[in-house]
């Protein structure tokens, strides 16, 4: 072997191992980096030319041929299946725990408290008919009832004022996603074509990815050529250097709430999975469901105590006045009459058990 072969295999070797030194310490540099996966440097023997007819080659040294990330994709494929689940259920558990502070149940002050404190008031009443102080107290008792019920109720429709919020700021955030990743695309299809790896920006890719599955329900293909195209209920979110945005139109027929439509073709949004949807069901589902409970609720009390109530006679002779008004939890109130005179609460069932 000639001494000019002898260094090159040194310097080959030396280069490749400078190599490897410099991808590990990118490695340990980016230990802490979001989205980052370690790189390994493939090294192999080359072959070496004979010295002269019949004597074997010695071997060419060695050479790092490229550097590959290690990742696998069924674990990337399973971590965006679950994440999408996982961004569903935080965003319907957070929708219920909201829901449970504005019902405050169990407590002294919740519904149920001042429905108690309202039905013991009358019974205070049928105790001593004439009493002035227990009239008052069943006024005061509907009063704090109607606007404990009136509060709920409020809150459960600024929740979900909150949660159509929530959905326009992911919209903003999906599209931010997906136009990143088509940028991406073309980034690595480029680099790929002169054989570059283009690891950090695989990376970078992946991790979108990651956000972008946490947000709404994706399927994606991986292309030969680096780029991946992602799809949402059969429709094209990002194909090459394309992305496809997402917009909300005002339902007016929803309190003005948004519906998800493609920008492009205003073809409706399929969202089966993710934040996005737990935050479509949290507002068009668990809240209006905890407000149809309630006005049922409501509406069923206003309705009894106000059929018994214009059944009855107050002090003053007179019958057939409702305590309440309103149908339902939204505009329940003590009827204006009955608050303002204390014996227009019908406590006798006879006109001659009025004094």
């Amino acid at each position: 072997m000639a001494i000019s072969s002898g260094l090159d295999i040194a310097i080959r070797s030396l280069m490749a191992q400078q190599h490897a030194v410099n991808t590990a310490s990118h490695n340990i540099a980016n230990a802490n980096t979001p989205g980052f996966s370690r790189q390994r440097v493939r090294l192999e023997a080359m072959p070496g030319l004979a010295a002269s007819p019949g004597i074997p080659s010695a071997g060419g040294g060695v050479d790092s041929l490229s550097v590959r990330r290690v990742r696998d994709v069924f674990v990337d494929y399973q971590i965006r299946l679950a994440n999408q689940a996982a961004g569903r259920f935080e965003a319907r558990a957070s929708s219920l725990q909201k829901a449970e502070l504005v019902v405050n149940e169990p407590s002294d002050n919740g519904l149920r408290a001042v429905l108690s404190q309202f039905w013991n008031s009358w019974r205070d009443l049928a105790n001593q008919p004439e009493s002035s102080a227990a009239r008052t107290a069943v006024i005061q008792a509907g009063g704090t009832m109607t606007s404990t019920a009136t509060r709920i109720y409020e809150s459960f429709v600024r929740l979900r004022g909150e949660a159509d919020a929530r959905v326009i700021q992911d919209v903003t955030e999906i599209n931010g996603l997906t136009a990143n990743i088509a940028n991406l695309n073309e980034q690595i299809a480029r680099m790929s074509a002169v054989g570059d790896q283009s690891s950090d920006l695989r990376d970078t890719r992946d991790l979108a990815m990651e956000q972008l599955s946490r947000l709404i329900d994706i399927q994606y293909v991986d292309r030969a050529d680096g780029r991946i195209d992602v799809f949402v209920g059969g429709h094209t979110l990002v194909t090459s250097g394309t992305s496809y945005a997402i917009t909300g139109v005002a339902n007016a027929g929803n309190l003005n709430f948004v519906d998800l439509r493609f920008q492009a073709d205003n073809t409706a949004v399929v969202v089966t999975d993710g934040e996005l949807r737990g935050l479509l069901d949290q507002r068009d589902g668990d809240l209006v469901n905890r407000i149809t409970d309630l006005n049922a609720l409501l509406g069923q009390v206003i309705t009894d105590v106000n059929a018994a109530h214009a059944a009855g006679f107050g002090l003053d002779g007179l019958t057939g006045r409702a305590f309440f008004t309103g149908t339902n939890a939204s505009n329940i109130a003590v009827n204006p009459v009955v608050s303002a005179n204390t014996n227009a609460v019908a406590a006798s069932t006879t006109l001659a058990g009025v004094p």
